[in-house]
């Protein structure tokens, strides 16, 4: 403070308006006011509603381990297929075939040749079975042998009456020779016989297979009567061959009839026999057979014998057989034994 006379002089302070510091404090004022709502709407959350809640982002969390279970397709429930008619005993083929699980194996039942016993089996359509055999039959008193029997069979499939039924076209042809007690042997041409065997009945859920089977036996010509090979005339032969078949044997019964034909001097004779056979290999099988022969007349050529005999595949197209019998009683107490071998030939256009 400086005095200037007697006039005391203060010192002055630059005085600020007062208008605009009112001004700006009510625009401050009013900033407040105004921000306060704008504030509180971003710093506060309204509770989603149910329905807003599955858009809404979801707090990060930790992610759900995969399901190990794919879910799939809900789809309409089937009904279950009845199972295939799978038959309990299929039908055995001829000398060799290929089983369901595709392996080549031996047909078990007892057949002939090995045996006397014939099965109702039949070659399959357009199938070839052809034996070649060599056999003897020998006694104390006569001799006879078969050199060579060619056995040809042919398999057809007719539909008669809407029905297809399995045949077996059949054509054998020996070359023999016999003897009697104290002479040398006769050879020539044996006995032949043609027929037809035709399955009848056949049930694969029974195992059971029925079949007829009639022949015809003839000579050709009367030298070979002479030298004791053929008989004469002819003779029809009426066979029935039934089998039943069981999960490891399979039984074959045969009955029936041999009528002689322009040959006063022979007699009608029955025959019947029962055999069983077995596949015991994929490759090997046996077999056997009690047989009975009788004329419906007499007594006095009464024959009862057993028979034995054996399969062994050679490949996919040849079995070789062999048999060997004896007579167990004969009416002449003259015993008698029976020998063969031979090969069994298949030829089927299709099979591999």
């Amino acid at each position: 403070m400086q005095s200037t006379g007697s006039v005391t002089v203060q010192p002055t302070h630059p005085q600020l308006p007062r208008v605009p510091v009112v001004v700006a404090a009510v625009a401050g004022l009013w900033f407040l006011v105004m921000a306060t709502p704008a504030l509180g709407q971003t710093t506060t959350q309204t509770a989603p509603t149910p329905a807003q809640a599955p858009a809404q982002a979801q707090p990060a969390q930790d992610p759900a381990p995969p399901d190990p279970k794919p879910q799939q397709p809900q789809t309409t429930p089937q009904k279950p297929e009845p199972p295939p008619n799978i038959p309990l005993f299929p039908r055995y083929r001829r000398g060799l075939y290929k089983n369901g699980l595709g392996l080549w194996v031996i047909d078990g039942p007892p057949q002939s040749p090995p045996l006397f016993t014939d099965d109702p089996g039949v070659p399959d359509k357009g199938e070839w079975e052809i034996n070649f055999t060599t056999a003897a039959d020998l006694a104390t008193s006569a001799k006879s042998i078969d050199y060579l029997l060619v056995d040809a069979n042919y398999g057809l499939l007719p539909k008669i009456f809407g029905h297809d039924v399995p045949m077996q076209l059949k054509f054998e042809g020996p070359v023999s020779a016999a003897k009697e007690e104290g002479q040398s042997f006769s050879a020539g041409l044996g006995t032949f016989a043609s027929g037809v065997k035709i399955n009848v009945y056949g049930n694969d859920n029974q195992g059971i297979e029925v079949s007829v089977y009639p022949q015809i036996e003839f000579g050709t010509g009367s030298t070979f009567v002479d030298k004791g090979l053929v008989d004469p005339g002819q003779t029809f032969v009426f066979l029935v061959p039934v089998s039943k078949q069981f999960h490891f044997v399979t039984l074959v019964f045969n009955g029936g009839i041999e009528t002689p034909i322009n040959d006063p001097d022979r007699v009608t004779m029955g025959t019947a026999s029962a055999a069983a056979g077995v596949a015991i290999r994929r490759h090997l099988a046996v077999m056997g057979e009690v047989r009975f022969e009788s004329p419906f007349q007499t007594k006095d050529e009464r024959v009862v014998l057993w028979n034995a005999g054996v399969l062994r595949s050679l490949g996919h197209y040849a079995v070789l057989y062999g048999h060997v019998g004896r007579t167990m009683w004969t009416a002449d107490d003259e015993p008698r034994v029976f020998l063969g071998v031979g090969v069994k030939i298949l030829i089927t256009p299709d099979k591999k």
